[in-house]
């Protein structure tokens, strides 16, 4: 294994923008380990580390959740911002990309739950995790402390990790992309302390290394490497060339969602994946109003997010996520069903005072 230091190259970066090697790169195409000047691990290559069968395997059983387009993708699928349009949120450039395992409830609106590809065909999706079951082992064998960190998470999560003959992975999700050339950005909502764990398979294409331009670095991903990176760093991929009539590039992102422990809780809370709190039936219209007591102020519209707001109460939604500011008590509360449980709890208003600006900022 062949261990360099790399230093940082003076780059103009912006999320969303495509970026492609020249020879001035660093061409990675044997084992390699890669620092930064801090030696702080940038990435582990492995060549030819898992057998063909195993990747065969793969394609037979998730080939077609590659394939399924989505339009969530944010930077990575080449947008810029998230923009509004008539006061209705445009959707992301399309993208060939999807996910087995769990789903985490950014929201808290919806239960954790399998996606619906493993729900749907969860025997092509229970056949295929030897595959993943694989890259696991890989991440174990070469970068063994970040996978007993976050081995021991999952530990906390048991019924929403991925888990192979029943022995727990070190993954709850993987997101699977096709012929997908990415724009320029950093994974979010994954592990913090863990890697990401990349296998791709190819046939019949020229192109498609995973770049990290800021170090200029190039990592020819062939079928049956595997690839530990720092997911944390700006990547993106070079043009993917098909050159054959069936050829495709079939891309596997291992990972541990970040909150995917809080599942419990939130399952709990939710009672009933129909949608029910404290036996009633309830919708995001009916919490707003429950919020703001009956009268839901007019939505204040910035570039990609909104504001409303009564004397007590200040909702942002921004980032598909919700934020309520107490301004009397001077309290946050991420998510709005979160959000909702504080205002049926919270105390009354005293004096009508408001709270230094800061909170509001």
């Amino acid at each position: 294994m062949k261990n360099i230091i790399v230093k940082k190259n003076n780059i103009n970066l912006i999320e969303g923008n495509f970026y492609s090697s020249d020879e001035s790169w660093i061409y990675l195409d044997k084992d390699t380990t890669v620092y930064d000047e801090d030696y702080n691990l940038l990435c582990i290559l492995v060549k030819n580390v898992i057998s063909k069968n195993l990747c065969d395997l793969a394609v037979q059983c998730y080939l077609k959740v590659g394939q399924t387009v989505s339009t969530n993708r944010g930077y990575a699928a080449g947008m810029s911002s998230n923009r509004h349009k008539d006061k209705h949120y445009e959707k992301g450039i399309p993208s060939n990309s999807g996910i087995i395992g769990y789903l985490d409830s950014p929201n808290h609106k919806r239960p954790c739950r399998l996606s619906a590809y493993s729900r749907e065909y969860f025997d092509k999706y229970n056949e295929g995790l030897e595959f993943i079951n694989a890259i696991n082992e890989c991440y174990k064998t070469y970068v063994n402390n970040c996978y007993q960190k976050q081995y021991e998470e999952c530990l906390k999560s048991g019924d929403y990790i991925i888990k192979y003959n029943g022995n727990f992975t070190a993954f709850s999700t993987v997101t699977i992309n096709y012929n997908f050339r990415t724009a320029l950005h950093k994974d979010t909502g994954d592990y913090n302390k863990g890697f990401g764990n990349i296998v791709a398979i190819s046939e019949g294409i020229e192109g498609g290394e995973i770049l990290i331009p800021e170090y200029k670095i190039a990592i020819k991903l062939e079928t049956g490497d595997y690839l530990a990176l720092n997911v944390h760093e700006y990547h993106c991929n070079n043009p993917i060339k098909i050159v054959s009539k069936d050829g495709f590039r079939l891309s596997f992102v291992c990972y541990l969602r970040e909150k995917i422990n809080n599942c419990k809780i939130i399952n709990d809370r939710l009672m009933n994946i129909n949608g029910t709190i404290n036996g009633k039936l309830w919708n995001t219209e009916k919490i707003f109003k429950d919020i703001f007591s009956g009268q839901i102020p007019d939505k204040q519209f910035k570039e990609n997010w909104w504001i409303m707001e009564n004397e007590r109460y200040k909702l942002i939604y921004k980032n598909k996520r919700y934020v309520l500011y107490d301004k009397e008590c001077e309290k946050r509360i991420h998510n709005l069903l979160p959000a909702w449980e504080y205002v049926q709890g919270s105390p009354p208003i005293s004096n009508g005072l408001r709270p230094p600006a800061s909170v509001l900022s």
